[in-house]
């Protein structure tokens, strides 16, 4: 099959995440608690904004816009995506609202990663051409950056930030772009379409130089937003009070409670993420005054988590499976097997029985072909012949019963009057999901 970056003319219709605070939870202690809390984003600062016009305080962020432009100047360069400050999504430099909104999508592929596990390949988001990230690292840049200035305010932000963190850090949310299944989404006005990586071909998605980074030292950007997590959870410690933390607790659950009722599985989901940081962090405060109200709303969250947020995330699962498998089909599916150069029946048993040993991960060989019909050779200084080589596409059944093909080398060394046994030469660049019958 020829490889294109071909974009899939399948549209997702963006699907906003506002989240709606409401009084109709169907416990007593939501009922209680609903009359007293403010809606998660709206803190005493934005409250106290909005009445009295001041247009520099963002009625959403609840902090002075041009103040918080100010900050991004002290930001470390190596940690923040400092050259892209004016991207939309990448930081809150103009309103709240319009960096949350320029994020929906992204949240929308976040959640297809976070509960699909395995299903969901690796989805980077290109908010430009050529310029490429990963979803959650825009949430994470823009919500750590302002909490970093404005830690009080921010609780919110931060939150969302930290789990989005702990998901890519255990595995829910896949950011292994150098696998050739990964998928780049992007924007055609208000819906998200895909592409393919044209390195699929060698077996690879992106490598380190084509994804968006920070300039600073080659390491992964997981280990930098961890390490800039703990750096912040001291300014938590000492900006965020209990009530902060029990309110934004109780105004979350209650909104995953609205969200089932309006069967909206989506927004119920990404609340419910929130909801686990939030609950660890109600029962690690240091200040936590452990009520009725804080009972009970643990007690709920505990049977929501049990009883209902599975179910949920089930809905999006098979949503994204049944998306996800017409992706596969308009872009062009798996990768196709190439027809062998030549039939050596002799020569591919001693491939096969070579490639046994190589790896150790339970995979078997159960094809040779063999990709040239002569073989190469290689000379010495002088002209003299030392070995030849030949290369082959193994196919390795998987211990998930999946298919691989991997090209891997062999040669044999020449004596000057005949040539040994098959032996390794090396292992290529390709290392792809096949379908083989």
């Amino acid at each position: 099959m020829t490889q294109k970056k071909t974009k899939t003319i399948l549209a997702l219709t963006v699907l906003m995440l506002a989240w709606v605070i409401s009084n109709g939870a169907n416990t007593q202690a939501l009922k209680k608690f609903s009359k007293e809390s403010k809606p998660e984003f709206a803190t005493e600062t934005a409250l106290l904004a909005t009445s009295a016009a001041t247009d520099d305080i963002d009625p959403y962020l609840g902090v002075s816009i041009s103040a918080l432009n100010a900050s991004y100047e002290k930001l470390d360069s190596d940690v923040y995506f400092i050259l892209h400050k004016d991207m939309p999504g990448m930081f809150y430099t103009k309103s709240g609202e319009e960096t949350y909104n320029a994020q929906t999508p992204l949240r929308n592929l976040i959640l297809y990663m976070m509960t699909s596990n395995k299903e969901a390949p690796c989805i980077v988001f290109e908010p430009e051409s050529g310029l490429r990230a990963l979803p959650a690292d825009f949430i994470i840049n823009s919500n750590f950056a302002v909490f970093s200035a404005f830690p009080k305010e921010a609780y919110p932000l931060f939150v969302e930030a930290r789990m989005l963190v702990h998901a890519m850090d255990n595995g829910r949310i896949n950011i292994d772009y150098e696998n050739q299944n990964t998928l780049v989404a992007y924007m055609d006005g208000d819906e998200i379409k895909f592409y393919l990586s044209e390195n699929r071909k060698y077996g690879f998605g992106f490598k380190d130089a084509f994804i968006m980074r920070p300039p600073g030292p080659e390491t992964k950007q997981i280990v930098r937003w961890k390490e800039e997590e703990a750096r912040l959870m001291k300014l938590y410690h000492q900006n965020v009070p209990f009530q902060n933390v029990k309110n934004m607790f109780f105004n979350t659950l209650i909104a995953t409670v609205k969200a089932s009722k309006a069967k909206n599985w989506y927004q119920g989901v990404y609340a419910s993420y929130k909801l686990e940081v939030l609950a660890e962090d109600m029962k690690s405060h240091p200040d936590k005054v452990e009520d009725q109200d804080y009972k009970d709303g643990l007690a709920t969250y505990e049977s929501l988590k049990t009883n209902n947020y599975p179910k949920w995330e089930a809905f999006i699962n098979n949503n994204w499976t049944e998306i996800y498998d017409k992706i596969k089909e308009q872009l062009g599916g798996g990768n196709e097997i190439p027809q062998a150069a030549k039939r050596d029946p002799k020569l591919e048993a001693e491939m096969i029985a070579i490639a046994k040993t190589i790896y150790e991960d339970g995979r078997v060989p159960v094809k040779a072909i063999i990709k040239h019909a002569d073989w190469n050779y290689t000379r010495n200084a002088f002209g003299h012949i030392v070995d030849r080589y030949q290369t082959a596409f193994i196919i390795f059944k998987m211990s998930d019963g999946t298919h691989r093909m991997v090209d891997i080398g062999f040669k044999q060394l020449y004596d000057g009057s005949r040539y040994g046994k098959t032996q390794l030469r090396g292992i290529g660049m390709l290392n792809i999901e096949v379908d083989y019958k």
